[in-house]
Protein backbone atom coordinates (compact mmCIF):
# COMPACT_ATOMS: atom_id res chain seq x y z
CA UNK A 1 0.00 0.00 0.00
CA UNK A 2 2.72 2.52 0.92
CA UNK A 3 5.71 1.62 -1.23
CA UNK A 4 8.20 3.69 0.74
CA UNK A 5 7.48 1.89 4.01
CA UNK A 6 9.08 -1.34 5.13
CA UNK A 7 6.39 -3.89 6.00
CA UNK A 8 6.91 -5.58 9.36
CA UNK A 9 3.76 -7.34 10.53
CA UNK A 10 -0.02 -7.20 10.50
CA UNK A 11 -1.67 -5.83 13.62
CA UNK A 12 -4.80 -3.82 14.34
CA UNK A 13 -4.25 -0.31 15.68
CA UNK A 14 -6.67 -0.89 18.50
CA UNK A 15 -5.26 -4.29 19.44
CA UNK A 16 -2.97 -3.83 22.44
CA UNK A 17 -2.61 -7.50 23.27
CA UNK A 18 0.71 -7.74 21.41
CA UNK A 19 2.22 -4.75 23.21
CA UNK A 20 3.62 -4.39 26.71
CA UNK A 21 3.43 -1.33 28.88
CA UNK A 22 6.35 0.64 30.20
CA UNK A 23 6.20 2.75 33.32
CA UNK A 24 7.32 5.94 31.58
CA UNK A 25 4.61 8.24 30.31
CA UNK A 26 7.33 10.20 28.51
CA UNK A 27 7.75 7.20 26.21
CA UNK A 28 4.42 7.94 24.54
CA UNK A 29 5.06 9.20 20.99
CA UNK A 30 3.00 11.81 19.16
CA UNK A 31 1.99 11.91 15.52
CA UNK A 32 1.33 14.65 12.94
CA UNK A 33 0.76 15.15 9.22
CA UNK A 34 2.42 17.63 6.88
CA UNK A 35 1.80 19.73 4.98
CA UNK A 36 -1.86 19.21 5.99
CA UNK A 37 -4.39 16.67 7.25
CA UNK A 38 -6.47 16.73 4.07
CA UNK A 39 -4.83 16.03 0.70
CA UNK A 40 -6.26 15.69 -2.78
CA UNK A 41 -5.79 12.47 -4.73
CA UNK A 42 -2.33 12.55 -6.34
CA UNK A 43 -0.70 14.83 -3.72
CA UNK A 44 2.11 13.88 -1.32
CA UNK A 45 1.99 13.79 2.46
CA UNK A 46 4.44 12.97 5.25
CA UNK A 47 3.46 11.30 8.52
CA UNK A 48 5.74 12.30 11.41
CA UNK A 49 6.22 10.32 14.61
CA UNK A 50 7.72 12.48 17.37
CA UNK A 51 9.55 11.70 20.60
CA UNK A 52 11.96 13.59 22.83
CA UNK A 53 14.44 10.69 22.70
CA UNK A 54 15.74 8.54 19.87
CA UNK A 55 13.34 5.71 19.18
CA UNK A 56 12.48 3.02 16.68
CA UNK A 57 9.07 4.03 15.32
CA UNK A 58 6.25 1.90 13.97
CA UNK A 59 3.39 3.37 11.99
CA UNK A 60 0.11 1.48 12.20
CA UNK A 61 -3.13 1.56 10.29
CA UNK A 62 -5.91 -0.96 10.99
CA UNK A 63 -4.67 -4.18 9.42
CA UNK A 64 -1.11 -3.00 8.69
CA UNK A 65 2.10 -1.95 10.41
CA UNK A 66 5.23 -0.33 8.98
CA UNK A 67 8.69 0.22 10.42
CA UNK A 68 10.50 3.55 10.19
CA UNK A 69 12.60 3.33 7.01
CA UNK A 70 14.98 6.07 8.17
CA UNK A 71 16.09 4.39 11.37
CA UNK A 72 14.65 6.55 14.12
CA UNK A 73 13.75 9.76 12.31
CA UNK A 74 10.08 8.91 12.40
CA UNK A 75 9.18 10.04 8.88
CA UNK A 76 6.83 8.03 6.69
CA UNK A 77 6.27 9.31 3.16
CA UNK A 78 3.18 8.81 1.01
CA UNK A 79 3.56 9.89 -2.60
CA UNK A 80 0.72 10.14 -5.10
CA UNK A 81 -1.96 9.58 -2.45
CA UNK A 82 -5.04 7.59 -3.37
CA UNK A 83 -8.27 6.58 -1.62
CA UNK A 84 -6.64 3.58 0.09
CA UNK A 85 -4.29 5.88 2.00
CA UNK A 86 -7.15 7.56 3.86
CA UNK A 87 -7.86 6.55 7.44
CA UNK A 88 -6.54 6.73 10.99
CA UNK A 89 -2.87 6.13 11.71
CA UNK A 90 -1.23 5.27 15.02
CA UNK A 91 2.37 5.81 16.04
CA UNK A 92 4.18 3.44 18.43
CA UNK A 93 7.80 3.30 19.46
CA UNK A 94 10.47 1.44 21.40
CA UNK A 95 13.94 2.44 22.50
CA UNK A 96 17.04 1.17 20.74
CA UNK A 97 18.20 -0.54 23.93
CA UNK A 98 14.94 -2.28 24.80
CA UNK A 99 12.81 -4.83 23.04
CA UNK A 100 9.67 -3.67 24.84
CA UNK A 101 6.97 -1.93 22.82
CA UNK A 102 4.99 1.02 24.10
CA UNK A 103 1.37 0.16 24.71
CA UNK A 104 0.17 3.76 24.47
CA UNK A 105 -0.51 5.31 21.07
CA UNK A 106 -1.82 8.50 19.57
CA UNK A 107 -3.66 8.69 16.30
CA UNK A 108 -4.35 11.11 13.46
CA UNK A 109 -6.72 10.88 10.52
CA UNK A 110 -5.57 11.39 6.94
CA UNK A 111 -8.47 12.61 4.79
CA UNK A 112 -8.32 12.09 1.02
CA UNK A 113 -10.19 14.65 -1.10
CA UNK A 114 -11.86 13.18 -4.17
CA UNK A 115 -12.43 15.93 -6.78
CA UNK A 116 -14.85 13.68 -8.67
CA UNK A 117 -17.48 13.92 -5.92
CA UNK A 118 -20.17 16.58 -6.50
CA UNK A 119 -19.39 19.91 -4.85
CA UNK A 120 -21.71 20.84 -1.96
CA UNK A 121 -23.60 24.13 -1.59
CA UNK A 122 -23.53 26.51 1.39
CA UNK A 123 -25.95 29.21 2.53
CA UNK A 124 -26.52 31.47 5.55
CA UNK A 125 -29.90 32.27 7.10
CA UNK A 126 -31.11 34.98 7.39
CA UNK A 127 -28.09 36.50 5.52
CA UNK A 128 -24.32 36.96 5.56
CA UNK A 129 -24.40 39.88 7.99
CA UNK A 130 -25.23 39.34 11.66
CA UNK A 131 -25.42 41.62 14.67
CA UNK A 132 -23.61 40.92 17.92
CA UNK A 133 -25.69 38.68 20.16
CA UNK A 134 -27.95 37.46 17.35
CA UNK A 135 -28.25 33.94 15.92
CA UNK A 136 -27.49 32.60 12.46
CA UNK A 137 -27.90 29.27 10.68
CA UNK A 138 -25.45 27.83 8.15
CA UNK A 139 -26.79 25.17 5.82
CA UNK A 140 -24.87 22.76 3.60
CA UNK A 141 -26.50 20.56 1.00
CA UNK A 142 -25.90 18.22 -1.91
CA UNK A 143 -27.95 15.71 -3.85
CA UNK A 144 -28.54 12.40 -2.13
CA UNK A 145 -28.63 11.51 1.55
CA UNK A 146 -26.51 9.38 3.89
CA UNK A 147 -23.63 11.83 4.16
CA UNK A 148 -21.70 13.42 6.97
CA UNK A 149 -21.22 17.16 6.50
CA UNK A 150 -18.35 19.18 7.95
CA UNK A 151 -18.16 22.94 8.45
CA UNK A 152 -14.76 24.56 7.90
CA UNK A 153 -13.53 28.03 8.82
CA UNK A 154 -10.54 29.56 7.07
CA UNK A 155 -7.44 30.50 9.02
CA UNK A 156 -7.30 27.35 11.15
CA UNK A 157 -9.45 29.01 13.80
CA UNK A 158 -11.41 25.84 14.45
CA UNK A 159 -11.37 22.16 13.66
CA UNK A 160 -13.94 21.01 11.07
CA UNK A 161 -17.31 20.75 12.81
CA UNK A 162 -19.54 17.76 12.16
CA UNK A 163 -22.97 18.87 10.91
CA UNK A 164 -25.91 16.56 11.47
CA UNK A 165 -27.90 16.16 8.21
CA UNK A 166 -31.64 16.22 7.81
CA UNK A 167 -32.07 14.42 4.50
CA UNK A 168 -29.73 16.09 2.02
CA UNK A 169 -29.36 19.30 4.10
CA UNK A 170 -27.16 19.77 7.16
CA UNK A 171 -27.72 22.64 9.60
CA UNK A 172 -25.20 24.33 11.88
CA UNK A 173 -26.48 27.00 14.28
CA UNK A 174 -24.37 29.76 15.81
CA UNK A 175 -26.01 31.27 18.89
CA UNK A 176 -25.20 34.59 20.56
CA UNK A 177 -22.77 35.70 17.86
CA UNK A 178 -19.52 37.42 18.84
CA UNK A 179 -16.74 39.01 16.80
CA UNK A 180 -14.81 35.73 16.86
CA UNK A 181 -17.53 34.11 14.74
CA UNK A 182 -16.83 36.41 11.82
CA UNK A 183 -14.85 34.93 8.94
CA UNK A 184 -14.99 32.74 5.88
CA UNK A 185 -16.87 29.44 6.02
CA UNK A 186 -16.97 26.40 3.71
CA UNK A 187 -18.43 22.92 3.98
CA UNK A 188 -17.64 19.43 2.72
CA UNK A 189 -19.13 15.97 3.12
CA UNK A 190 -18.04 12.37 3.47
CA UNK A 191 -19.72 9.05 2.96
CA UNK A 192 -21.04 7.35 6.13
CA UNK A 193 -19.45 4.43 8.03
CA UNK A 194 -16.25 6.20 9.02
CA UNK A 195 -15.07 7.00 5.52
CA UNK A 196 -12.00 9.22 5.21
CA UNK A 197 -12.85 10.15 1.60
CA UNK A 198 -14.09 13.73 1.37
CA UNK A 199 -15.59 15.96 -1.29
CA UNK A 200 -13.99 19.25 -2.22
CA UNK A 201 -15.21 22.17 -0.12
CA UNK A 202 -18.08 24.38 -1.19
CA UNK A 203 -17.63 27.94 -2.33
CA UNK A 204 -16.71 30.23 0.55
CA UNK A 205 -19.19 32.48 2.33
CA UNK A 206 -18.11 35.41 4.51
CA UNK A 207 -19.94 36.07 7.76
CA UNK A 208 -19.76 39.74 8.74
CA UNK A 209 -20.42 40.63 12.36
CA UNK A 210 -21.63 44.18 13.13
CA UNK A 211 -22.49 46.08 16.31
CA UNK A 212 -26.19 45.94 17.00
CA UNK A 213 -28.18 49.22 16.86
CA UNK A 214 -28.90 48.95 20.59
CA UNK A 215 -25.20 48.82 21.41
CA UNK A 216 -23.95 51.56 19.10
CA UNK A 217 -20.56 52.94 20.06
CA UNK A 218 -20.90 55.72 22.66
CA UNK A 219 -18.19 57.70 20.86
CA UNK A 220 -20.37 57.81 17.76
CA UNK A 221 -23.41 58.89 19.82
CA UNK A 222 -21.45 61.68 21.54
CA UNK A 223 -20.03 62.83 18.21
CA UNK A 224 -23.55 63.14 16.82
CA UNK A 225 -24.69 65.04 19.90
CA UNK A 226 -21.79 67.49 19.64
CA UNK A 227 -22.45 68.04 15.96
CA UNK A 228 -26.15 68.76 16.57
CA UNK A 229 -25.27 71.06 19.49
CA UNK A 230 -22.82 72.97 17.31
CA UNK A 231 -25.42 73.49 14.58
CA UNK A 232 -27.97 74.76 17.13
CA UNK A 233 -25.40 77.18 18.58
CA UNK A 234 -24.60 78.56 15.13
CA UNK A 235 -28.31 79.05 14.41
CA UNK A 236 -28.86 80.90 17.70
CA UNK A 237 -25.86 83.15 17.02
CA UNK A 238 -27.17 83.92 13.56
CA UNK A 239 -30.66 84.76 14.90
CA UNK A 240 -29.35 87.07 17.65
CA UNK A 241 -27.01 88.88 15.24
CA UNK A 242 -29.73 89.34 12.65
CA UNK A 243 -32.10 90.71 15.30
CA UNK A 244 -29.54 93.25 16.49
CA UNK A 245 -28.89 94.51 12.99
CA UNK A 246 -32.60 94.77 12.33
CA UNK A 247 -33.25 97.02 15.35
CA UNK A 248 -30.15 99.14 14.72
CA UNK A 249 -31.45 99.99 11.28
CA UNK A 250 -34.71 101.16 12.86
CA UNK A 251 -32.82 103.39 15.27
CA UNK A 252 -33.90 101.60 18.36
CA UNK A 253 -31.67 100.49 21.21
CA UNK A 254 -31.57 96.83 21.84
CA UNK A 255 -32.15 96.10 25.53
Amino acid sequence: MIAELHYVMINLCTNKASFFCTEFESDVPTISLSPKKEVTIGENVTIHCHHQHDKVFYLQKPGEQFMDPEGGRGKFFISNANKEHGGKYCCRSRSFERTVFISEATSVELVIIDPDLPRPNISMIPNRMAFLGSNITIQCSTKGSSKRFYLHKDGGQMEPQLMEPDGDIATFSIMNISQSHGGRYKCSYRRPSGSSISSVTSEAMDLQVEDSPETMDFVQINTIRLAVGGVILLLLTYIVTSDCLFWKKRGRKVV
